[in-house]
């Protein structure tokens, strides 16, 4: 069979005017993420970056104005601070660079999340993120990221998980 005889392949609707996770909060983590994965990927400057998304993503996609803005600044503003806290949680054996660079912009964006919003509780952190990382990835990266998440949570707001995990009287 020749290319010409090939049925056409159904077009995806890879339109922005779908919320593709069903929770604002959560549409909001995945823009700043797929944010800040084109400012890795194209060196976009993140004002650009950050205007597109505004302007053609969070309404249409019916994501958190703010929690977008929030978490894309601070990942964005502190990038360099938030590699090396992430590559301080890697295994031994990894460096930072190693990462996909999907990997760098969901892992760039939690730890922004974790180290910049203490009211935001670490447990819900740490879900949203790893539910997002499912759309993603295998089992096996999954559970990297939740190994990396961990570490991060206990550095940076361990007081926090340790006060939750006290027993009652």
């Amino acid at each position: 069979m020749d290319l010409q005889e090939t049925a056409p392949l159904p077009e995806e609707d890879l339109s922005p005017e779908q919320n593709l996770t069903g929770d604002k909060r959560t549409e909001a983590r995945l823009c700043a993420v797929q944010a800040l994965y084109q400012v890795l990927l194209l060196n976009q400057p993140v004002a650009e970056v950050q205007e597109e998304y505004l302007a053609n993503y969070l309404r249409a996609r019916q994501a958190d104005k703010k929690i977008f803005q929030t978490l894309f600044a601070e990942a964005t503003s502190t990038m360099p601070r938030l590699k090396e806290l992430v590559a301080s949680y890697l295994a031994d054996s990894w460096t930072f660079e190693r990462l996909s660079l999907v990997e760098q912009a969901l892992l760039l964006t939690a730890v922004a999340e974790l180290a910049g919003q203490p009211k935001t509780p670490v447990k819900v952190v740490i879900n949203e993120f790893l539910d997002l990382a499912h759309s993603f990835f295998e089992e096996d990266k999954v559970s990297y990221i939740n190994a990396v998440l961990d570490r991060a949570s206990h550095a940076l707001r361990g007081e926090e998980l340790n006060m939750t995990s006290k027993p009652t009287a």
